[in-house]
């Protein structure tokens, strides 16, 4: 068999198993039962409501509390305490 041939055969033969193992993992996944999409979790977030200038007197008509996803940055004060510690 020459090269080109056999090229062919194993190039072939890839496509063949490739086609088998998508459609085998389409029908594993198909028979899945549907979940929910899951909740994300929101803190309240304290915003500006518009650009403020260095050394302005905060008050609360220049914020607003916004919703934001919680993620490893967004931690409570609760769970802030208990991953940080005070070097001494």
């Amino acid at each position: 068999m020459d090269r080109s041939k056999r090229t062919a055969v194993v190039v072939g033969v890839a496509v063949i198993l490739a086609a088998v193992a998508s459609l085998g993992m389409y029908r594993i996944v198909s028979r899945l039962p549907r979940t929910q999409a899951a909740e994300v979790k929101t803190i309240g977030v304290v915003v500006a409501q518009h650009p403020l200038r260095l050394g302005t007197r905060i008050t609360a008509d220049h914020v607003r509390l916004s919703s934001g996803r919680r993620t490893r940055r967004w931690r409570t004060r609760s769970e802030r305490s208990r991953t940080c510690s005070i070097a001494g």
